[in-house]
């Protein structure tokens, strides 16, 4: 169902679907396509699919990328408006980026005889950044603006039936626009910074025809969402960089009023679709970098509180105030748990003269924040095993100030069995494969 209508950012389209039909893996099965004002009816008992930021996901640019989600403790130049926004303190020249990146998934689905591939779309984004230094000297400040966007829409927000399977924290996440700000200040060997992350929410309404003489159709608009970021990174010379960043709750509801007509007889209560199209949980990193000649490590940790996330969707009928339940039980908890993600990363640098060529190679391993599904909820993820690739050539100043990057990340998702109450155990497994492209000119 698209969505059009309303205000836009920009001449693209921003949408609300509903998906569902027949499921195979679900001891209770859904019900089948209805009349539109029935398949609004039905959106009582669905789940939401969630979109949220690449970057979170994968990694910040090509560099990023390329070491497995790291870049807390590192100079990555635009990108530290989103990775750490202290790091913007020593920027030394002005510097523009654009780039690039494609995610393909191939995940699977297998349920006794059954097995389906699931139909996770191409993710793609294109990424346009700026920084710029404020003052040198013992006391540095900078600042950068990063931005990633997928080239066909602002948000997307799905709503698919209960038992459908999905993926809402790996092939959900790698779709929707990003935003980062940022301002940093280093005084010494000591940068400090802070920022802000935002995201857009859809909120709309639906009107549903009744007849020839009833009209209907969608509107939506489009509101801000944002969560502010915090950073610290301590320079001591020869013995490394320790960087620390903190991100709050980043997260974009979708609201679709359906205010559907009397029926003949029938008179169907006014929905209130709700739920989430983008989340990232309050994000804690800590990252440790060392240079030594050629050659630079990388060590880290991201910690993300999923266990605050109260679901996907909330109720879909609003109560008269005073009246605290109207027949429409809130959705359970999803029982999501927090979750430590360490990383190792490393770059060699060649200096080729006239130019400079650094190779980067990263591993993370990620946990699921998501319990086993043993109910009618197919909500399907697993720890995945992250390994990165990347190059940089930089070409001499005094020639052209450019810098070609480009990372290659694989995701193997450990394969993991959902043993379900009165039905067939469910298997999943997979991989995500995704290549970043980027180019820099200092001006």
């Amino acid at each position: 169902m698209l969505a059009s209508g309303g205000s836009r950012s920009r001449d693209r389209a921003h949408y609300f679907r509903m998906t569902g039909g027949m499921s195979p893996f679900s001891p209770a099965r859904s019900a089948r396509s209805l009349p539109v004002v029935a398949l609004a009816l039905l959106a009582l008992l669905s789940t939401g699919v969630a979109h949220a930021t690449p970057a979170e996901l994968l990694g910040v640019g090509p560099k990023g990328v390329a070491l497995a989600g790291s870049g807390t403790s590192l100079d990555l130049g635009p990108g530290a408006a989103l990775a750490n926004p202290a790091g913007l303190a020593n920027q030394s020249e002005k510097e523009l980026t654009f780039g690039y990146r494609a995610t393909r998934f191939a995940l699977s689905i297998e349920s006794g005889a059954s097995e389906l591939s699931y139909p996770a779309d191409l993710s793609s984004g294109l990424e346009f950044g700026v920084a710029a230094p404020l003052s040198q000297g013992f006391i540095q400040s900078g600042v950068g603006l990063m931005v990633a966007t997928p080239p066909n829409f602002v948000v997307r927000a799905e709503v698919p039936f209960d038992g459908t399977p999905w993926f809402p924290l790996i092939a959900g996440r790698a779709q929707a626009l990003d935003f980062g700000a940022g301002f940093g200040l280093r005084v010494g060997p000591v940068s400090a910074g802070a920022g802000l992350r935002a995201l857009a929410a859809l909120s709309g309404s639906v009107a549903v025809a009744g007849g020839t003489s009833s009209a209907g159709g969608v509107g939506t608009r489009l509101v801000p969402a944002w969560a502010p970021s915090l950073g610290l990174r301590l320079d001591l010379e020869s013995i490394g960089r320790v960087g620390a960043s903190f991100r709050g709750v980043l997260r974009a509801d979708f609201d679709a009023d359906v205010a559907a007509p009397r029926l003949g007889p029938i008179t169907l209560a006014p929905l209130n679709v709700v739920g989430v199209a983008a989340y990232e949980p309050l994000r804690v990193e800590l990252e440790f970098s060392r240079t030594m000649g050629p050659l630079e490590v990388v060590l880290g940790a991201r910690y993300e509180h999923w266990a605050g996330f109260d679901g996907w969707v909330g109720p879909t009928i609003a109560c008269p105030p005073g009246r605290p339940s109207c027949g429409t039980p809130p959705p359970a908890s999803p029982n999501y748990s927090d979750v430590f993600t360490p990383r190792l990363g490393a770059t060699y640098r060649f200096d080729i003269s006239p130019v400079m060529l650094d190779l980067r190679a990263g591993y993370t391993f990620v946990p699921s924040p998501v319990p086993e599904q043993v109910g009618v909820k197919n909500e399907f993820d697993a720890a995945r095993h992250g390994f990165g690739l990347g190059y940089s050539l930089s070409l001499p100043d005094d020639l052209v100030p450019l810098h070609l990057d480009a990372a290659f990340r694989l995701d193997l998702l450990v394969p993991r069995t959902h043993h379900k109450a009165g039905a067939p155990a469910v298997s999943t497994s997979g991989s995500a494969q995704t290549v970043v492209f980027g180019v820099g000119v200092e001006l």
